[in-house]
């Protein structure tokens, strides 16, 4: 079996004003045709196709950690590949998507751990060469996670009005809500 690769770009959409959300979505680039900076492939390797996509959003309370009251958001995956194979068998569908998939989550974060950390000198490098990228993706993050905050001092706040209405014989139907 040949050895396979991929490159891609990702882009990346504020939808926080919208739908309080962050979307990164990824496309495979074939070679020059789709960039003129993509190399083609040697001829020892296949080019896989990938798409994906990225949902990072505040993390509804019923998924978030019990007894954890800090910010949460929930980052789903979506991802579509071929990797240019005639067939593949059950088994190995089941192994990436039961253990693979999640290995490289775990991966991803203890680099980014890494990073955060200082132990990882080249990643603060190639971060330090697009400041413009990662300012944009630190701002945004902390934006959501300000309305993150601000959503649950507004539903803290709703429960107490509703439990002070409710103690001055006032009921209100489906309980407190937002006024917005």
């Amino acid at each position: 079996m040949s050895a396979r690769d991929i490159v891609l770009r990702a882009t990346a959409c504020d939808d926080i004003k919208e739908d309080n959300a962050i979307l990164i979505r990824m496309k495979s680039l074939a070679g020059p045709a789709d960039d003129p900076v993509v190399p083609e492939p040697s001829s020892s390797v296949v080019r896989a196709d990938f798409e994906g996509a990225i949902l990072i959003r505040p993390c509804p309370e019923h998924k978030r950690p019990a007894n954890n009251k800090g910010n949460h958001l929930l980052v789903s995956l979506k991802l579509y590949v071929d990797p240019h194979l005639d067939s593949i068998p059950v088994s190995l569908i089941n192994f990436v998507t039961r253990t693979v998939i999640g290995t490289m989550w775990s991966m991803l974060l203890q680099v980014a751990e890494g990073v955060r950390d200082g132990k990882r000198p080249q990643h603060q490098e190639a971060i330090e060469q697009k400041p413009a990228l990662y300012e944009w993706i630190q701002e945004r993050i902390q934006v959501l996670l300000g309305q993150l905050h601000n959503e649950q001092s507004n539903h803290r706040d709703d429960q107490l009005v509703g439990s002070s209405e409710q103690s001055r014989g006032s009921s209100t139907a489906g309980g407190a809500y937002l006024q917005g």
